[in-house]
């Protein structure tokens, strides 16, 4: 297992006193980010579960350079700001990069280390419900290995940061091809880190092992 589940308490705190606690577990991380999980159900079959996953692009007009990993799929999230606890980056990027805005999040967080350009990182991914209605309007097709499906809806990405979106199943996403360098990333593309949480949550909530914990004021900090 390449995660650790940390209780939401751990970390819905200041962020100085969240690196004080994962150095105290002899983690010592230079720069963090956080990104949340979003499901929905089928209306016509709710035993039919479905995770949000958006496109990574490869081109960052913005900043001008190559987006690193670009053409995977992931849940939404980014990159940690000053003066910010690790939820409120969570739900402020959820919400930049989809609109959608956090309601709820699980009463545990998974923690996942890697290194990327020599640079030791942490992401936190928060389990979350929203205020919007969603429905799995645009899916991913095995047969065409691509979504398909209307893009209008309440879900609405930024340019630059994701190109597509698209909502998948546990076995989608069990199947999905390993990221390589050297492949123009065709097909569903999931990092294996992300990957094995995505999967613990579909099992979670599949045996009802998730609790979850109101926001205050859409959880801003």
């Amino acid at each position: 297992m390449g995660f650790l589940a940390i209780p939401f308490e751990e970390v819905d705190v200041p962020f100085a006193n969240l690196q004080i606690t994962l150095q105290a577990k002899q983690l010592y991380i230079q720069s963090f980010s956080a990104s949340t999980t979003i499901f929905c159900r089928d209306t016509c079959d709710p035993s039919n579960l479905y995770v949000l996953l958006c496109q990574r692009a490869y081109w960052d007009d913005t900043l001008g350079k190559a987006n690193s990993w670009g053409g995977t799929w992931e849940t939404p999230g980014g990159s940690h700001e000053l003066d910010e606890n690790i939820l409120a980056t969570a739900i402020r990027e959820t919400e930049e990069e989809t609109k959608l805005r956090v309601s709820h999040v699980s009463n545990h967080v998974y923690l996942n280390l890697f290194n990327h350009k020599n640079v030791l990182m942490a992401r936190c991914t928060f389990h979350a419900d929203v205020y919007e209605e969603l429905q799995p309007q645009r899916t991913w097709c095995d047969e065409q290995q691509c979504a398909v499906g209307p893009k209008d809806g309440v879900i609405m990405l930024i340019p630059g940061e994701h190109m597509d979106f698209c909502w998948a199943t546990e076995a989608q996403v069990r199947d999905s091809l390993p990221y390589k360098a050297e492949n123009p990333h065709k097909g569903l593309v999931i990092l294996d880190n992300k990957k094995e949480i995505i999967l613990d949550v579909f099992e979670r909530l599949r045996s009802s092992q998730i609790d979850m914990i109101e926001l205050p004021d859409n959880g801003r900090r």
